[in-house]
């Protein structure tokens, strides 16, 4: 079950326009724990939708958002945010992806990037890499 997430009445700070986000992460509540540590950065930021497994790709609306966040792991299996990634990025070249790296293991991050990621961050990067 992919998850439509209520908006919050968001209002992009000064100095940042407001950047709807997509999000695609391997359980619920890590979509929910990080659409509220994105909408409290006080970075514009505004989470429109997530989903937790490449079925997700079905509802995504790319009209609705700036950017995709999608982890590497999806609940479909080890490394599965990857042929997601592929899709997206050849579907919706509107849309930027960002890679979501466990590990940032130079293969990943290369393969993150052919595969259409126009960013990528690794989990134990500070969480204010990912917003930027």
């Amino acid at each position: 079950m992919e998850t439509t997430l209520p908006a919050t009445d968001p209002v992009a700070t000064p100095g940042h326009e407001l950047i709807r986000v997509y999000l695609f992460e391997a359980t619920h509540m890590s979509c929910e724990l990080l659409s509220h540590a994105f909408e409290k950065s006080g970075y514009g930021l505004t989470v429109v939708g997530s989903g937790v497994s490449l079925r997700g790709k079905e509802e995504f609306q790319p009209g609705e958002c700036d950017v995709v966040v999608i982890s590497s792991n999806l609940k479909d299996g080890p490394l599965s945010g990857f042929t997601l990634l592929r899709y997206l990025a050849k579907t919706n070249r509107s849309v930027r992806c960002v890679m979501l790296l466990d590990q940032g293991e130079r293969d990943l991050v290369v393969e993150a990037f052919r595969c259409g990621a126009a960013g990528v961050c690794e989990r134990d990067q500070p969480y204010e890499m990912l917003c930027k």
